[in-house]
């Protein structure tokens, strides 16, 4: 075992995502690592409070991935460097939000996730990446608390149902907002791409599965400096409206994704929102 401690001192990111063998006893010999700053757990199903604890003694971690990690409480996240117990929280994130040091933190998938817990992620200053991928209790409310994170560069609401243009108003504050995922966000509609609008650091934008987005939305989004936009299953929308927006003076550089999917009969809006909600929405 020391050897192998020896062999990885210099570790810095270690990605575990689906690693459904992994256990507590593992995370033990990781909490020896010095270096270690990116620790993927996601979807490590049995991985619990007694492996967080065995992390409290690192203290270099920067980016944490919980996503899916269901045997994981208030109480083993607390145990992690930096936080305290605390009597009541949302899924831990009112202990999370102590390590001031986080820049990234993937809550893919924690259905527990309120608009509670995300005022105090408010509190995080070094935070520029936060998953939210699942999290259908999240709403307009909890964008407002996230509009005070000014250097959040990177935000995916995927299946965030309850999100509204209202919602999106809020992050007009985020003027250093580079990725934003809304897929299957299926209450917003063009007065939220005016909203976007407004974004300029805005350079990659998701939107599968937003039905009630049409060539007007489109319009708005002229007067971004987009790089990436995706719309896979945006049936409101037209090939004649993606190409009025390609050949914009703005948008020389606009790669779309999803444009032949226009051309597909329509699902029903149900279905294509459940499907979409069983994607991964923390991808590179």
């Amino acid at each position: 075992m020391h050897a192998l401690l020896v062999a990885l001192r210099d570790l810095g990111t270690l990605i575990l995502k689906g690693c459904e063998q992994m256990t507590d006893e593992a995370l033990l010999v990781m909490s020896c690592l010095p270096k270690l700053q990116v620790l993927d757990l996601s979807g490590c199903f049995n991985v619990t409070d007694v492996g967080l604890r065995a992390l409290s003694a690192t203290r270099s971690l920067q980016s944490l991935h919980l996503g899916g990690c269901f045997r994981i409480t208030t109480a083993g996240v607390a145990s992690l460097p930096g936080m305290s117990a605390v009597d009541v929280t949302d899924t831990g994130l009112e202990s999370i939000a102590t390590v001031t040091s986080l820049h990234t933190l993937n809550l893919e998938l924690c259905y527990r996730v309120t608009d509670h817990g995300l005022r105090a992620l408010s509190r995080l200053p070094a935070l520029k990446a936060l998953c939210l991928s699942g999290c259908d209790s999240v709403t307009d409310q909890g964008l407002l608390h996230l509009s005070s994170v000014k250097d959040l560069r990177r935000l995916v609401l995927q299946g965030c149902a309850k999100v509204t243009d209202d919602g999106l108003q809020h992050l007009t504050a985020l003027q250093s907002l580079k990725d934003l995922n809304l897929a299957a966000c299926c209450l917003v509609t063009d007065t939220g791409m005016e909203a976007l609008s407004h974004v300029r650091s805005l350079r990659r934008l998701t939107l599968r599965g937003c039905t009630r987005i049409t060539d007007v939305g489109l319009k708005f989004l002229s007067n971004t400096a987009l790089l990436t936009l995706t719309v896979n299953g945006c049936s409101a929308m037209t090939i004649q409206g993606l190409d009025d927006l390609c050949q914009s003076a703005a948008r020389p550089n606009l790669t779309v994704i999803g444009r032949t999917s226009l051309l597909l009969p329509d699902l029903p809006l149900r279905q294509l929102c459940t499907s979409l909600n069983g994607g991964h929405g923390w991808t590179n």
